[in-house]
């Protein structure tokens, strides 16, 4: 008993002593009091290996950026993983720092409370400033929100105080802290072209470009006034939080004459201003008298459309290209919704993006030779005003000469069939006078004639008429008139000698399953045709030869053309019958 009560001491020791080991220690913040822009030092250490133990998510603070580097591991038994942190204000106050955690082998440590106080810095406050402005308070989601930011240096004291910051020459020797500027989180973010007037500073980490944007009296002094635009667009509704910005420059107060270099500082100095962050109200869309046409587009638009051609046969494909313009965000543009487009197929659409806006550019297809335009395209959009309201643009119809069989158009106005309506004694052969032959017989016209006479107009109407119900019924069933067409087309190409009865086929099938050539040279060709009421074998068969074109414009020759008309014909009577044969 004794000696298993002195091993249960040694392990209670042993795992006091582990235990202890893994406290955590925080250190910092170092200094405890900074100007703005210096930044003060937080210092974690763990007594585990470094590959036992991890940061946890730094803390999200208002104002202040915390960042941490990798960890470092030092000594040998035992051995310790240490962690820098660096918090960097963006502004005057006091910090509240939440406790750091650490996770070592399992279990999770956290550090004490922290403060840091931050101050104004004098020579900055006095010679510049920072803000970012925008035009409202609230937007909606989706809608552009112009930000800009502009910093300002006293004039005489940019012209006689400041210096370069670093090495590189600089046309405005000034750093800019604000890395929203380039990713905002929650919002997407669109820098726009820069002015011609455009000078170098650092933005960032990195050379960039800020417009002059004139001068500012402050106090009765005079301010030079820089300044660069970013547009955001957020999905979320809620607060858009902009950070402060944080402007950084050198000075000096003495300065010597150099023979190379010229005006050279004898003394350096840095200074630092922050401004005030902004905070956005972001608002949902409207539900109410939101129309079925609206697409995502929030903003002001303009719609314009442009036809590839403007005369070609009907079932020939065009492009028609829809360009949008205005000041939205175009990743939140969905295409412009063309089913229905009476008169035509849409086949398929591409979206592009050039310096003029969004362009959809559609592949569409006239149905039959009654089509005589492209109709107006509606395009909606959000316009948030003031007053805020759904707007509905559409573009001008686009006139067209289509080649082909007439036919239904919906929204078009068939021609109108009428029937003459015989009126007696005008338009018939009532009260009609037999002529006195010269030997005085009455029967000058004979019974033949008198017949003919009879018969011929009655006989000339019910022509007209036969004639403008057939055209009546092609009109109400364009399909079909393609589909005949199309029949016909094969079979002149199957009476000339050495035709290529490929593209006939092919036009043939497509126009009775009502779709474009291309597609019917792809899978699941046979169950479409089962589909349509065709015989199961027949429509394998079909399937078979279709694919055979496709070899055989590989050169690679499948079926005669004496199969291939047998095969035609077999559809035409199983499409004919309306229903499976046998």
């Amino acid at each position: 008993m004794r000696g298993g009560g002195a091993a249960l001491m040694f392990c209670e020791l042993l795992m006091a002593a582990t235990l202890g080991a893994q406290e955590l220690t925080a250190i910092g913040p170092d200094p405890a009091q900074v100007q703005l822009g210096r930044a003060a030092i937080v210092k974690l250490s763990v007594g585990v290996a470094r590959t036992d133990a991890a940061l946890g998510p730094l803390p999200k603070i208002d104002g202040l950026e915390v960042a941490g580097g990798p960890p470092v591991e030092t000594g040998t038994d035992p051995l310790t993983t240490t962690w820098t942190l660096r918090l960097s204000p963006r502004r005057p106050g006091v910090f509240h720092i939440p406790p750091f955690l650490v996770d070592a082998g399992g279990r999770t440590l956290k550090s004490e409370p922290m403060e840091l106080s931050v101050t104004d810095d004098p020579t900055g406050a006095k010679y510049a400033f920072v803000e970012a402005w925008t035009p409202r308070g609230t937007y909606y989601v989706a809608e552009p929100i112009p930000v800009t930011v502009r910093f300002g240096i006293d004039a005489k004291f940019l012209a006689e105080n400041v210096s370069q910051l670093f090495r590189r020459k600089l046309d405005v020797p000034a750093q800019l802290r604000a890395p929203w500027l380039e990713k905002m989180e929650g919002a997407s973010v669109r820098a726009p072209s820069v002015s011609a007037a455009r000078q170098s500073f650092v933005l960032n980490d990195h050379v960039a470009a800020v417009e002059i944007a004139g001068e500012r009296i402050v106090d009765g002094r005079t301010f030079t006034v820089f300044q660069l635009m970013r547009t955001y667009a957020t999905d979320r509704v809620g607060e858009l939080v902009i950070p402060e910005p944080l402007l950084r420059f050198a000075y000096a107060t003495r300065f010597r004459e150099d023979f190379i270099s010229g005006r050279v500082p004898s003394d350096h100095h840095e200074a630092f201003v922050g401004g005030d962050r902004v905070v956005l109200d972001v608002r949902p869309l409207p539900e109410i008298d939101r129309p079925t046409t609206f697409t995502g587009a929030v903003g002001i638009f303009t719609l314009r459309a442009q036809a590839s051609v403007t005369e070609l046969n009907a079932g020939e494909t065009m492009q028609l290209v829809l360009r949008i313009s205005g000041d939205g965000v175009p990743k939140t543009i969905r295409p412009p919704r063309l089913d229905p487009l009476p008169g035509f197929h849409v086949q398929g659409m591409i979206k592009s993006e050039d310096g003029d806006g969004l362009a959809f550019t559609y592949e569409i297809v006239p149905l039959n030779g009654s089509v005589v335009r492209v109709p107006p395209v509606p395009f909606t959009f959000f316009d948030p005003g003031p007053p805020a309201v759904y707007r509905t643009v559409r573009t001008a119809a686009i006139p067209l000469v289509v080649h082909g069989e007439p036919g239904e158009v919906p929204g078009m106005p068939a021609p109108e069939v009428s029937e003459a309506v015989a009126v007696p004694g005008v338009d018939d052969i009532y009260g009609l006078k037999t002529a006195t032959s010269p030997d005085g017989d009455d029967g000058g016209i004979t019974d033949a004639l008198l017949l003919s006479v009879m018969v011929l107009p009655s006989a000339l109407a019910g022509a007209v008429l036969i004639f403008l119900r057939a055209r009546d019924r092609e009109r109400r069933d364009p399909a079909g008139v393609r589909a005949r067409r199309a029949l016909s087309v094969f079979r002149a190409a199957a009476g000339r000698p050495g035709a290529d009865l490929r593209e006939a086929l092919a036009g043939y099938v497509a126009a009775r399953l009502r779709c474009p050539t291309p597609a019917v040279i792809a899978p699941g060709l046979g169950a479409r045709l089962r589909a349509a009421d065709i015989d199961g074998e027949l429509a394998d068969r079909a399937a078979e030869f279709l694919e055979g074109l496709v070899a055989e414009g590989y050169g690679s020759p499948l079926k005669s053309d004496g199969d291939v008309v047998t095969l035609v014909e077999d559809l035409e009577a199983g499409f004919s019958s309306g229903g499976r044969r046998g």
